[in-house]
């Protein structure tokens, strides 16, 4: 009954991985023709290199400061939370309908308090800024002019020199660009580079992703497939190697009871290669670099192969060392045998971070491995019940233990 159950609740989590589809990463893209002068608007909104200034202020403060900017006038930014901290120096804005380039001096204009605590000296011709509790350091700020058209001119991507994918969104007016289009190379957050305005024929184009933020949640979904689901098909393939290697020894002993820390041990070394090679064979290598590139081209691929699945299966040895503790606790109690398999388990979760530390070339990742894992075994359980529940109990009865 053990067996099954453990079994059971594996095989959902092995084939996982292939029920759940994956998610779309295609990028919908569409094409608004714009006339520059007129349109100050509608560029400001759909692209990204044109601050929107006249949306981003929303307290009669900074509207006062933008009018007075807008004005001619020099003005001075104090506020890190307001939206004008974020303006950088020679950006294009659109403020009310009209187009302009952003200039900033840091300090310009800016008063100092006076230290009262020590000799008065001479104030510099040159006030620095102060910066306030949250380390921001205020600027002065000015709003200069700008024809729509040189603006939107310097922005443009000619048609003739577009891409054919970027072409085709001027053409159709709306288009999907797949992660490859391009240069053949998957890219995960974005297709390639896609310009903002495309000129074709003196006239402008303003190119805008389509609903933004249904391909962010495609992009966290296959991050999740890619990496959740990997982490919940090892764990199934632990309860599964453990479940069905439990009933070979069954089956071979012709006993209900066969497992002993050997015979777990062995077990365990099963598991491992078996992990490995589900690992390599979801994550095969075309071709390796450096320090395999002295081999032939297929032996230096699966070699990496194999160290990637290697990789892999090492952080499955935790829970799957939690067998032994099962077996332990069986044959001789809780005394200090299984404190020596506790401590197998501790050993485990440890390599693991620290293989991972060294795979990385940094101490977050050996943090993160000591937590994760930590955390993962609490789904131990089913493989500590099973190596209890099928321990060969009839030698070294806690009883004769005498370290128990």
């Amino acid at each position: 009954m053990t067996v099954a159950v453990v079994f059971l609740l594996g095989l959902p989590l092995v084939v996982a991985p292939f029920a759940v589809p994956a998610p779309d990463l295609d990028r919908t893209y569409d094409a608004v023709a714009v006339d520059p002068e007129t349109d100050a608007t509608v560029v400001a909104h759909r692209v990204d290199e044109v601050a929107n200034l006249t949306a981003a202020v929303d307290t009669l403060t900074d509207r006062t400061t933008l009018d007075r900017a807008a004005g001619g006038a020099a003005v001075t930014v104090r506020d890190r939370e307001s939206p004008l901290s974020t303006l950088r120096d020679d950006e294009y804005a659109v403020y009310g309908g009209q187009y302009y380039r952003v200039v900033t001096r840091p300090g310009e204009n800016v008063s100092v308090p006076v230290d009262t605590s020590a000799t008065p000296t001479r104030r510099s011709a040159t006030p620095t800024p102060v910066p306030n509790a949250s380390g921001f350091e205020p600027f002065t700020l000015r709003l200069r002019s700008a024809a729509g058209q040189t603006v939107v001119s310097s922005l443009a991507e000619p048609y003739e020199t577009a891409r054919p994918a970027v072409q085709r969104i001027v053409d159709e007016g709306e288009a999907t660009i797949t992660p490859t289009d391009g240069d053949g190379t998957v890219r995960l957050f974005a297709p390639p580079a896609v310009p903002s305005v495309v000129v074709r024929d003196e006239t402008y184009y303003t190119v805008s992703q389509v609903n933004p933020l249904a391909a962010a949640g495609s992009f966290v979904a296959f991050y999740l497939r890619a990496t959740f689901l990997p982490g919940l098909q090892r764990l199934g393939v632990t309860y599964v190697g453990c479940a069905v290697g439990t009933y070979a020894l069954v089956a071979a002993r012709g006993r209900r009871d066969p497992l002993t820390e050997r015979g777990g041990l062995g077990l365990l070394a099963g598991l491992f290669v078996f992990q490995v090679a589900t690992a390599a064979l979801q994550s095969p290598v075309a071709s390796a670099g450096a320090p395999f590139d002295v081999l032939p081209a297929s032996v230096g691929a699966a070699l990496v192969t194999l160290l990637i699945g290697g990789l892999a299966a090492v952080s499955t040895l935790p829970v799957a060392t939690t067998l032994l503790v099962g077996i332990t606790a069986r044959r001789h109690g809780f005394g200090r045998r299984v404190g020596l398999a506790l401590a197998a388990v501790a050993t485990a979760l440890v390599g693991h971070a620290a293989l991972a530390g060294a795979v990385a070339g940094s101490v977050g990742p050996m943090v993160f491995a000591v937590f994760a894992g930590g955390i993962g075994l609490s789904t131990a359980v089913p493989v500590v019940g099973l190596g209890y529940a099928h321990a060969d109990d009839t030698r070294d009865a806690p009883a004769n233990d005498a370290d128990g």
